[in-house]
């Protein structure tokens, strides 16, 4: 079976034997390019331009179909088995992909859909194991192609727009410790979301944990002065007076409707 990893290093392996050494650098990220956007047309003058810019007309082309060649042998494993390989049509390449190779970035985004689409009310909680199994990094890390930089930034937005959504949903459904947990997630890869540092303050609060949502508060504020020299928002700093004097109980309904949007 053919499994192609893009979020973190970039990989491909075919039964288990990892197969992408010979492609080269520029081969690699212009097998990451077909595997991203399979099942469709590139001219092959674009994906020259795109990853041979530094090289004449004539050596570009030739070295376009050298790492297509290249891409093709390591393929060629699955053929018999599935329809996986590039295609030339005139002037065109296109990578034809079927259900049965497992890509990282595609499985993410099915799981994301899937998600998203389906009714608040069923339990999450496959939904979140799969989640963030399924997302291991940023995509291709250390490539800075200006298509990888926004693959990556739409992707990674994709990931937050999901944890927040589950951080939300098991807020709702108390389950305070799984929606800590979507909020460490989320922090961990944007933690000056001041948003939700103080949703993680508050989740601390109803899961019974006081003096961790104070501690949250001080991270906060530390990370905020460090990186931005800036104060926290007056949101924020007001639910931490509130935490700090137990006043916070008493506001709790409206707190949660506002954060979580349930009383």
């Amino acid at each position: 079976m053919l499994d192609v990893r893009m979020l973190g290093a970039f990989a491909i392996s075919l039964d288990g034997q990892m197969r992408h050494g010979s492609l080269g650098s520029k081969g690699r990220r212009l097998a990451a390019y077909l595997l991203t956007y399979p099942n469709r047309s590139h001219r092959r003058e674009y994906l020259t331009d795109l990853f041979w810019d530094d090289e004449d007309a004539n050596c570009g082309r030739n070295a376009l179909n050298t790492a297509l060649w290249r891409l093709r042998k390591i393929l060629d494993g699955c053929a018999s088995k599935s329809n996986i390989r590039p295609v030339s049509i005139a002037d065109e390449i296109v990578l034809e992909l079927d259900d049965l190779a497992v890509v990282d970035v595609h499985r993410f985004q099915h799981i994301a859909k899937m998600f998203l689409e389906v009714d608040e009310r069923t339990s999450c909680s496959c939904e979140m194991t799969d989640t963030f199994a399924s997302y291991q990094g940023r995509f291709l890390d250390g490539e800075d192609d200006l298509w990888v930089i926004e693959e990556r930034e739409r992707l990674h937005c994709l990931y937050i727009r999901v944890l927040t959504n589950l951080m939300h949903r098991f807020a709702a459904s108390r389950r305070y410790e799984d929606a800590l947990e979507c909020g460490r997630l989320i922090l961990r890869e944007d933690p000056l979301r001041e948003l939700v540092q103080r949703n993680v303050m508050l989740l601390y609060v109803l899961n019974g944990q006081q003096a961790e949502a104070i501690q949250q508060f001080e991270r906060c504020r530390t990370l905020l002065w460090n990186e931005c020299n800036v104060r926290p928002m007056p949101q924020t700093e007001s639910l931490a007076d509130l935490v700090r004097t137990g006043s916070v109980f008493d506001e709790l309904p409206a707190l949660t409707e506002t954060f979580f949007g349930h009383a």
